[in-house]
């Protein structure tokens, strides 16, 4: 009886903590009280075996409970089972709300900033947030910017920022995608600069629109490339004294490792040195008020490709033939975006394939997720090529509008996000040891029983 009643107690207390909505001290010892009161129908040593049982069982939760307050504590802002319900949350398909207002209330202030390129057939969307962490705050970001933007036929860009950089809140997406909304509608008419295209270290194409540069820069010449940092997008600004935005066009990487270019180091200061190259040329190229444009989009039902699907959109700049497709995913295989790349190149257009970096499609379980890691390769060239053909017969001639703007937010910031990770670890790996310390009330009992 005594071990039954135990477990029935501590599973009862532990569920209530975790992810019920009543979890006081008072609460659990009348509902123990209660039980008791039943079972002394039974007899006077039903009573006294439920009594202790369901005390001990409390007493298991509360230190398990002041264990996890001692870790969560200085990681996250909450205090025992708060984290956990966080979690737990986020875990069972929540939109987890209570992660990110403790995100929120620890986050660091800072500036998105927005840029807008718009046609009669497409419209680029540049912005320099991160798509993280999982399931809350930018994780789906831009999925969330595709799908409510759908009527401009857009193409996300993601400029350089590291998970420095993810949003606190879910809500910083749906105000981002308001004041995309609010610069098309007061996008004046500019021009397009003919593309700059340099292939070394690390492959870029740069433009100007009017007074600013948009850089993509790919890292498929060093293999596996991570995050571009946003440190790089703001030296490279101040070294031309120009706004610019360095797109991560996040297309090759591997399981195994990955190179940053910070700018501290050797690799960072060479990018800068292209970009900053480029960037001269592409400021001294003539500047167009027409080009000719397409588009296409579709949604594959695909693990790897989030709710944003696949848009490509064909662009003629002088004479200067660029095809990008942007792919809401996160990252691709070096091999398999060498094979699209390939394939795409048939039409008479440069390729530049975009990922948006989005943590939709990632999991605590499943870190690594990129195109081409999974499924058949022939399918999805296939399937991005057929709507590389059907952007190509849209196209069309159109002027151009250009805005660019800012907007305030919170970011997780580098420590918060450092913490936020080990929280997530720590969460994975010590449920087994935090039920074990749980016993040890249950032990205590036993042995002064005995």
């Amino acid at each position: 009886l005594y071990i039954l009643s135990y477990t029935s107690f501590f599973v009862l207390f532990l569920i209530s903590s975790t992810i019920g909505s009543r979890a006081d001290s008072k609460t659990f010892l009348l509902e123990i009280f209660m039980f008791s009161l039943t079972s002394l129908l039974h007899s006077p040593a039903s009573f006294r075996i439920v009594l202790s049982s369901g005390i001990t069982a409390l007493l298991s939760v509360k230190a398990i409970g002041g264990v996890i307050s001692a870790i969560s504590k200085p990681l996250t802002g909450m205090n025992g089972f708060e984290s956990v319900k966080a979690l737990a949350e986020i875990t069972l398909g929540g939109r987890g709300e209570m992660y990110e207002r403790a995100l929120d209330s620890r986050g660091v202030k800072g500036t998105v900033n927005l840029g807008f390129i718009g046609t009669r057939r497409a419209s680029m969307l540049i912005a320099d947030f991160h798509p993280g962490p999982f399931r809350a705050g930018s994780a789906e970001g831009p999925g969330i910017l595709l799908t409510s933007l759908d009527e401009m036929n857009p193409i996300f860009m993601r400029a350089a920022s590291s998970h420095e950089r993810n949003l606190t809140m879910r809500s910083y997406v749906s105000l981002i995608a308001q004041k995309f909304r609010e610069i098309c509608e007061s996008a004046i008419e500019c021009c397009i600069g003919e593309p700059v295209i340099k292939k070394g270290e690390f492959e870029v194409v740069a433009f100007r629109v009017e007074d600013w540069l948009v850089f993509m820069v790919s890292g498929r010449p060093l293999t596996s490339m991570e995050d571009i940092p946003h440190e790089i997008q703001e030296e490279v600004s101040r070294r031309l004294g120009v706004k610019c935005f360095v797109v991560d066009r996040h297309d090759s990487l591997r399981e195994d490792y990955h190179l940053i270019p910070s700018p501290e180091t050797e690799l960072g200061e060479r990018l800068l040195e292209e970009l900053v190259g480029a960037g001269k040329e592409a400021l001294q190229a003539r500047c167009l008020r027409k080009v000719r444009v397409g588009y296409a989009s579709g949604r594959p039902n695909w693990p790897w490709v989030g709710k944003g699907g696949v848009r490509v959109a064909p662009l003629i700049i002088g004479d200067r033939k660029l095809l990008i497709v942007s792919i809401d995913g996160n990252n691709a295989v070096p091999e398999f975006r060498d094979e699209l790349i390939n394939s795409l190149s048939n039409y008479g257009f440069y390729p530049i394939l975009l990922t948006t970096d989005t943590h939709e499609v990632l999991r605590t379980r499943e870190p690594f997720n990129p195109l081409g890691y999974k499924g058949d390769w022939q399918e999805m060239i296939d399937y991005v090529t057929s709507l590389a053909k059907e952007a190509i017969k849209s196209m069309e001639e159109s002027d151009i509008r250009c805005s660019t703007s800012s907007i305030e937010v919170k970011f997780m910031g580098e420590k918060e996000t450092i913490l936020s990770a080990v929280t997530i670890s720590i969460s994975a790996a010590y449920p087994k040891p935090l039920l074990a310390l749980g016993m040890l009330p249950q032990l205590i009992l036993l042995m002064t029983l005995t």
